[in-house]
């Protein structure tokens, strides 16, 4: 008896921790498109592709850790696990990932700039090494007079 109910609240925590897994990966969904703007088509999209893998992903663990038997108190402990997360923790996460990825983005930036910086320094000791010297736009002539002789 003491195994059944081993197994029991193994499987109810895989279930907890599926929605888990879930909820936080949408969270990541849901900063990225912070960052990157999408139309409404586009989310739902997203929406209906992330709903199917997740569900796959559901069905997989149920199947694999009860041989195919459907057990509702699965499917009730991982809606009921995104829910409650959505509720308390999700707003905090979704805080702290925007600032990790705002983080990340300004470093990439500021490489970038010094990539960019070197680049032109780079690019500028070859004009000066090669003794080439900057193109003039047509039109006026630096020593042309202004008016009439």
């Amino acid at each position: 008896m003491g195994e059944l109910i081993g197994f029991e609240l193994s499987f109810a925590f895989n279930s907890v921790l599926m929605g888990l897994k879930i909820i936080i990966a949408y969270d990541v969904l849901r900063v990225i498109r912070i960052f990157i703007k999408h139309g409404v088509i586009i989310e739902n999209i997203e929406d209906f592709i992330f709903a199917n893998i997740s569900g796959l992903f559901v069905f997989g663990m149920i199947y694999s850790s009860n041989n195919g038997a459907v057990r509702g108190f699965s499917l009730f402990l991982v809606a009921f696990t995104i829910w409650a997360y959505n509720m308390s923790v999700s707003r905090i996460v979704i805080n702290w990932l925007r600032k990790a990825f705002k983080t990340f983005r300004k470093a990439l930036q500021k490489r970038a700039k010094a990539f960019r910086m070197r680049y032109k320094e780079t690019k500028v000791r070859k004009d000066f090494v090669h003794g080439e010297k900057k193109k003039r736009l047509p039109g006026k002539k630096r020593n042309q007079k202004k008016g009439p002789p």
